[in-house]
């Protein structure tokens, strides 16, 4: 017999306002899965309109709240998250790359590689062939990083800029000089990729360098 239970789910914010409220019909399994998740962390502010009229256990949900998570340098938050969509939808090319990109940040370079080859093997796209190609860089592989390079350079499948996505894997190799001339060609080209500069942790590398000070400047108008 199924069964379900309709609950109230209120999120406060650090001075205890009352910033959302939802009610959700769940099952038993899935109360278990929120109980777990919400024992699991220490007390954080999430914002509205992740709150909002939405299931706290939708796959989609759970991406986007751990992305923020990601953006707030809150990594052990963000892996939890991205666990849990695995859990609920295993082989999530997206969440799986989302994982790997945190594990990096922890540190776990080897974990974020392995995870990244799986994903590849799910659903090849240029986006994590980058990732991979910088995860490599930090691990020090610099034949493996350039490889990559070489293969972002000519797959041909694509027909938007790779500028961005090859410069990530410099920005891996300590080779900053190009990976701002690289950023360039990214604007010139209107990469859309460029939005993701300023939320992404790994760029957190330059960002004291007047460079990427002043590319932060000439893309706020683009997007």
């Amino acid at each position: 017999m199924h069964h379900s239970i309709t609950i109230r789910l209120e999120t406060y914010n650090s001075n205890c306002e009352l910033l959302a409220l939802s009610a959700t019909s769940l099952t038993l399994q899935n109360i278990v899965i929120l109980l777990k998740r919400l024992c699991r962390f220490r007390f954080v502010s999430i914002p509205r309109f992740i709150c909002a009229k939405q299931d706290p256990l939708s796959v989609s949900t759970l991406i986007r709240t751990g992305r923020i998570f990601f953006k707030l340098g809150q990594f052990e938050n963000a892996e939890s998250y991205f666990f849990e969509v695995l859990e609920l939808s295993p082989g999530n090319y997206i969440a799986l790359d989302l994982l790997a990109a945190t594990k990096a940040e922890l540190g776990e370079l080897e974990k974020a590689a392995s995870i990244l080859g799986d994903s590849l093997e799910i659903n090849f796209n240029l986006e994590t062939v980058s990732m991979l190609g910088y995860v490599r860089a930090l691990l020090g592989d610099r034949e493996g990083a350039n490889e990559l390079i070489g293969r972002l350079r000519a797959d041909t499948t694509a027909h938007t800029s790779r500028a961005f996505k090859i410069a990530k894997i410099h920005l891996g190799l300590k080779e900053y000089d190009e990976a701002f001339r690289l950023l360039g060609e990214a604007i010139r080209e209107r990469d859309v990729d460029l939005i993701s500069i300023k939320s992404n942790p790994c760029w957190t590398r330059v960002s004291d360098d007047e460079r990427y000070r002043a590319i932060i400047k000439t893309i706020d108008p683009m997007f």
